[in-house]
């Protein structure tokens, strides 16, 4: 404010020196008025947008903090919801449980073991192979029976042990004929319990890898739908993540990669929770449902399960899609 009335001073001691005559010309306040008007407009403008701006600037600035202040309090609400659920998650892990009929290593009984947790998912992974095992058998066989299950072992064991100092070609013809017998035995009980019958064995042989997977998966499944709770659950979190990280994408001025950075981290903790049984079966869980699969693909949950855990070799056509690696080898 010092320099428009210095200005000021100086246009009026300029005029009051000046010897025009005022006394001729008129009132001596309208010739000041009328010619400091115009400085005094100019100084009102001047002032009026150096406020106005300094308001705007205000405007943003608090804005800025506003809207920092609600992310902040979002940020807080996502973590403790993400927390909530990946607890969630791990205490439905804990509560599956079912029971699971298998046949003795010699194939003449039947025994129900009661699995739950962890353990559920060596079972999975161990009935999902013996559903692919039988699938690949040169011809259908099923109506398992116990009876005849150990008539037909006995027969075998028999031939087995005829005699001593059998030819090395026929003790191991005999070796092969008990392992076919148990082959024979497994197969039946398999397609019984899982309720596969002769035409879907024929229509098998000539689907593609992804369809056998998706037919050995949905067998499984279909008996132990209990599971479908914990990969529901977990496609739950994965879609919390990517709601949230759209949200945020549309709603602040950030990059991409500084999202995608942030909530990364999340789906991290997430994968840290699994053991690798999860992962597999969470893997082959991908061939029947899409949704589940587009979103696990998407944020790589999968990515340190190796290739060398999958059921089949053919199976690995598809861990690229899921940034799977082979397991690395130390020498």
């Amino acid at each position: 404010m010092v320099k428009p009335f210095l200005l000021l001073s100086s246009v009026l001691s300029i005029l009051y020196l000046w010897k025009g005559d005022f006394e001729t010309t008129g009132c001596i306040g309208d010739t000041i008025g009328g010619t400091t008007a115009p400085f005094i407009g100019l100084i009102s403008i001047y002032y009026l947008y150096k406020t106005l701006k300094e308001q705007q600037q205000f405007n943003r600035m608090q804005q800025a903090s506003n809207n920092a202040q609600m992310q902040l309090i979002k940020d807080e609400q996502f973590k403790s919801t993400f927390f909530l659920l990946l607890q969630e998650q791990r205490d439905i892990l804990k509560s599956l449980q079912t029971s699971c009929p298998t046949l003795d290593s010699v194939g003449t009984k039947v025994n129900v073991h009661k699995v739950s947790g962890q353990d559920f998912f060596m079972m999975a992974i161990y009935e999902i192979r013996l559903i692919f095992d039988a699938m690949e058998m040169p011809r259908y066989q099923n109506n398992y029976n116990t009876n005849d299950a150990s008539d037909l072992m006995k027969q075998v064991y028999d031939e087995l042990y005829r005699g001593v100092n059998l030819p090395q070609e026929l003790e191991e013809e005999n070796k092969r004929n008990v392992d076919e017998a148990k082959s024979i035995l497994r197969q039946q009980f398999v397609f019984d319990k899982f309720k596969i019958v002769e035409e879907e064995f024929v229509r098998y042989k000539s689907m593609t890898s992804e369809e056998r997977i998706r037919f050995v998966y949905s067998k499984f499944f279909a008996r132990y739908e209990n599971c479908g709770y914990y990969f529901r659950h977990l496609y739950r979190i994965l879609k919390y993540i990517e709601i949230q990280k759209d949200e945020e994408m549309n709603s602040r001025n950030v990059t991409r990669n500084v999202v995608d950075a942030k909530y990364n981290q999340y789906v991290q903790f997430l994968q840290s929770q699994m053991s690798q049984n999860e992962m597999l079966i969470t893997y082959y869980n991908c061939f029947l449902f899409k949704h589940a699969r587009e979103l696990i693909v998407k944020y790589r949950l999968l990515e340190n399960l190796s290739i060398e855990s999958l059921l089949k070799e053919e199976h690995a056509k598809y861990a690229a899609i899921f940034g799977m690696k082979h397991r690395p080898v130390y020498k």
